[in-house]
């Protein structure tokens, strides 16, 4: 091939790549332009909600598990129900209204096992109605697989008078013993 048409080939090439290089830093240079000027707008906007933030994070890492489950504890009032989802969708509610800043929703395990309700990722709580010991006995099993993922548990049995008082309560001391907290609430119909 003769060195005129190499040379006119070498050219094209770098005038390809050359215009290439335009396109690609015109356009990035560009896409900075209107990322600096949508920040500039959005920098106000940020500084008068930021003092509203730092109320609610203040307020959001005050109210820990304790705090909760006292709630739960002295003032969840399920009304009359042998549902467990009835009676889990009340505690959600109930949870919703005192700790509107908490995300409250159910949950899962990291192997899949279903969790009833979940605050911030972070507390997990079980709801139980029950109506039979095989209850309490396949409970205990669940307790210990989710203690495995979430450091902290409150446990909520539901009694609606199938099973005795003192057996309810001694599965309870036996839940405690594993770390989870655990609440009787008797429902009377």
């Amino acid at each position: 091939m003769e060195p005129v048409i190499l040379i006119s080939i070498a050219l094209l090439i770098l005038l390809i790549i050359g215009y290439l290089f335009y396109r690609f830093y015109s356009h990035k240079k560009s896409t900075n332009q209107t990322n600096t000027q949508y920040e500039k707008k959005n920098f106000a906007k940020e500084e008068i909600f930021s003092d509203q933030k730092t109320e609610q994070n203040t307020y959001n890492k005050s109210i820990n598990f304790d705090t909760i489950f006292n709630r739960i504890e002295t003032s969840f009032n399920p009304e009359p129900s042998n549902d467990e989802l009835v009676l889990e969708q009340q505690l959600i509610r109930f949870l919703n209204n005192e700790f509107p800043n908490k995300i409250v929703r159910p949950g899962h395990t990291s192997k899949g096992k279903k969790i009833d309700i979940v605050i911030d990722g972070t507390y997990a709580f079980e709801l139980k109605v029950i109506d039979s010991e095989a209850k309490l006995v396949s409970l205990t099993d669940h307790i210990v697989k989710t203690m495995d993922d979430f450091g902290e548990l409150g446990v909520i049995l539901i009694d609606i008078n199938k099973v005795s008082f003192e057996k309810i309560s001694e599965y309870s001391q036996s839940y405690k013993s594993t770390g989870a907290k655990t609440v009787i609430k008797k429902v009377v119909f």
